[in-house]
């Protein structure tokens, strides 16, 4: 379905999919030209109210008390320098409207853009209903000091006022209250309890001329979206490759289609690009696009391997996982496809321990690092478990889809993705999906070409493994430079406070060169600004500028996803929290032991057997001898395969000893249904193969006995190359239809 981004007389802009959901984000500039101006969406948050019109130069500076005396309630003609709610932009066609976990998300057919120049005077107020209420007179100068208080706690903005004035010179609070104003001096300044001064002059104002940043070098603008996604009862599954870790199964991949989907805003971040506090809103009735029957690709994840894969995390990737599981739990992560409660609690924990905490705290005391993280002291082992497994299935679909991006030529508009965990299993799938109805075409094309979807998996691991800028190593040197930019300082001054300042920044720079040592964790660029925010004074900030712009140039965020997958805007977890639920240490871990070809090293029964338990289309196994018939675990493997849909084929090349007999007797009995069994009597069978899923192969010197997979020494290999599987296959294929079935035992010759 198509969705129009619609601006009236003067034009309109069509966007299918997630295109149609980036280019519709509120408060994000759509687009902008010289010729035409700025052109943005506005849908106001949830606990807000909104309002627009056109504005004289004499109206745009009255008081905002005054601008509510002019609204009008009635639809009719726009008067000049008046003002109408927003809602009445919106009544446009709608496709559809549905309601997902309590949120009610309108799909339009049109959406309504405002455009701003300096020639129509549009205007576009937008004020919590706090404040609004305040203005006209409904609640106390008490109340609204309470509730300025409380949005300041959670991050959340007041007061916006959109003009063309505004959008090109903007004036904006540093606590976030005031996101973005005309005005030169600040509209909440006599009655915010942060305003100290007592006059019109606020501290944490920045009027246009102290910045010098338009609305888009203020702040980066980015939608938090939610993406729900289901097969059609009739969708067609293709398998395309199994990924190993080591010679154990990771991932599955399957291509599907079709499949549906509706994606959403949840809400809208706004991530400073200069020395401001972040500030969120979140949406109640929201935007959304449905895609229709689109092609997917399904990555199913081995829980045992995911297990596997947690423990053999070095130390300091281990620590890493550690600490980004923690800061998931804080910011509410509470199982895969549900939103994040708290996503700025992370944050906002980060910011109090570095800017405040390791400050107050006696030196002899902040030693002891770990106590004051506080790190899993408050959370279930399994809930970090489940936070830990998360974080390795979505960097891992992140390291996929940046290559799948490269190869295919898409942007993240183009080809989109979502995780989601099964409701019975509690197993976690990743969906890879083209992201406007109808699809485009590649991935289906993928799942026809396997060898070149391994080449492209094949190819994100190896780059990922030499991207050794992405470690984000502070160097060692990093701590002598920032602290010889301090002495500078501290050695032309006298001024008491300028030489407290200058001890604050040391205390607060040993201290961060110490976490990093023990645990090799670095706080967000975000982080340290809002830091050396609170430990400079204003006046100063001119004169630790060196040291603001070296600091800026040694932290890579979060272990190093800048530069390698760490893609802000299209990220379903959100802007807050995807540094949290990405990490370059899993990726490094994933990578290195990764490989098309792989001698077996693992216990061969554990690698065998969790391949079979593992497959859901098909079992191929070729073996000279089969003796299984008291061999609990492989009789497990194979039930667990047929219940989960595969067909097991097995062909035998010599069925003359009891053990044998008596397996295929047992596998007739348990198997009937799911199972065939054949004997090669053309010839000596001494071929000894698995294949799984016509995607995996196992092969070697072993037969499918107790004693090859639990004793003997056997010599074994994997492979996940299409070519070689092919191969493989096609043989099995021309044995199996030279051999003879076997349905009873009376088909074995001489019984």
């Amino acid at each position: 379905m198509t969705h129009t981004a619609f601006t009236g007389k003067e034009g309109t802009y069509e966007r299918t999919g997630l295109s149609a959901l980036f280019i519709t984000t509120p408060f994000k500039i759509a687009f902008s030209s010289k010729e035409k101006g700025i052109e943005i969406v506005f849908r106001y948050p949830s606990g807000f109210k909104g309002f627009y019109g056109k504005l004289s130069a004499e109206a745009l500076n009255k008081d905002i008390v005054d601008l509510l005396h002019t609204v009008r309630y009635q639809k009719g003609q726009l008067k000049e320098d008046g003002l109408q709610p927003l809602d009445f932009l919106w009544s446009r066609p709608k496709i559809s409207s549905l309601t997902i976990e309590d949120k009610k998300i309108t799909i339009y057919a049109e959406i309504p853009i405002i455009r701003f120049n300096p020639r129509n005077k549009n205007y576009v107020l937008i004020l919590s209903n706090k404040l609004h209420d305040y203005l006209i007179g409904k609640i106390t100068q008490e109340e609204i000091k309470e509730h300025i208080k409380n949005m300041k706690k959670f991050f959340k903005p007041i007061l916006a006022e959109y003009s063309f004035n505004s959008i090109i010179q903007p004036s904006y609070c540093e606590l976030g209250l005031v996101l973005i104003t005309h005005r030169k001096t600040c509209p909440l300044a006599s009655f915010c309890p942060f305003n100290k001064s007592g006059t019109e002059r606020c501290r944490f104002f920045v009027p246009w001329e102290r910045s010098h940043q338009n609305y888009a070098g203020l702040y980066k603008v980015v939608p938090e979206h939610e993406i729900k996604l289901w097969k059609n009862e009739d969708a067609v599954e293709k398998h395309v490759a199994q990924i190993p870790y080591k010679d154990l199964p990771f991932a599955s991949v399957r291509f599907v289609e079709p499949v549906n989907i509706v994606a959403y805003h949840a809400g809208v971040s706004f991530l400073p690009k200069v020395w401001a506090s972040f500030t969120r809103v979140k949406f109640k009735h929201t935007l959304g696009v449905a895609i229709n029957l689109t092609s997917a690709l399904e990555i199913s994840f081995n829980e045992k391997t995911l297990r596997k894969i947690l423990e053999e995390f070095g130390d300091d990737a281990k620590k890493w996982l550690e600490f980004k599981a923690n800061m998931l739990l804080l910011a509410g992560f509470n199982g895969l496809g549900k939103r994040y409660s708290k996503p700025l609690n992370p944050w906002k924990y980060l910011e109090k321990f570095y800017c405040e905490e390791i400050l107050a705290t006696p030196e002899k005391k902040r030693k002891d690092f770990q106590s004051l993280l506080k790190l899993g002291t408050t959370i279930s082992s399994q809930e970090l478990d489940e936070a830990k497994k998360f974080i390795v299935t979505h960097t891992f679909t992140h390291m996929i889809l940046s290559n799948l991006w490269a190869k295919l030529g898409l942007s993240e508009e183009e080809l989109g993705y979502v995780l989601t965990t099964d409701e019975h299993s509690g197993n976690i799938t990743s969906w890879i999906f083209e992201a406007r109805s109808g699809g485009y075409g590649y991935l289906r094309e993928l799942a026809e070409k396997q060898d070149l979807f391994i080449q492209i998996v094949n190819e994100a691991l190896t780059i990922t493994s030499n991207f050794e800028f992405c470690k984000g190593n502070l160097k060692d040197t990093w701590i002598n430079d920032a602290l010889n930019i301090i002495h500078d300082i501290k050695s032309r001054t006298q001024k008491k406070e300028l030489l407290n300042t200058c001890g604050n920044l040391e205390q607060f720079l040993l201290a961060l060169n110490e976490i990093y040592k023990q645990y090799r964790i670095t706080p967000h660029l975000y982080t340290i600004r809002y830091c050396l925010h609170q430990i400079i004074p204003g006046e100063y900030r001119e004169q630790f500028s060196k040291l603001i712009n070296k600091l800026d140039s040694f932290f890579t965020p979060f272990d190093g996803n800048t530069g390698c997958y760490y893609f802000e805007s299209g990220c379903t977890t959100g802007p807050f929290v995807q540094p949290f639920a990405l990490s370059y240490r899993t990726a490094e871990n994933i990578s290195k032991n990764f490989s098309l070809n792989r001698k077996i090293k693992n216990r061969l029964e554990d690698v065998v057997l969790q391949w079979i338990s593992h497959a859901t289309k098909s079992v191929d196994i070729a073996t000279w001898n089969l003796a299984i018939y008291d061999y609990q675990k492989a009789l497990n493997a194979l039930e667990k395969a047929s219940k989960g849909g595969a067909k097991i084929r097995i062909l035998i090349g010599e069925a003359k000893d009891e053990a044998t007999v008596r397996s295929i007797q047992t596998i007739l009995q348990k198997f009937s249904h799911h199972a065939e069994l054949r004997l090669y009597t053309d010839g000596t069978l001494h071929k000894k193969t698995i294949i799984i899923d016509n995607t995996a192969l196992l092969h070697g010197s072993f037969n499918f006995t107790k004693a090859a997979l639990t004793k003997n020494i056997e010599n074994a290999w994997l492979t996940v190359s299409p070519q070689e599987i092919t191969k493989e296959l096609e043989e099995f294929q021309q044995l199996w239809n030279s051999s003879k079935p076997i349905t009873k035992l009376e088909d074995i010759p001489r019984y």
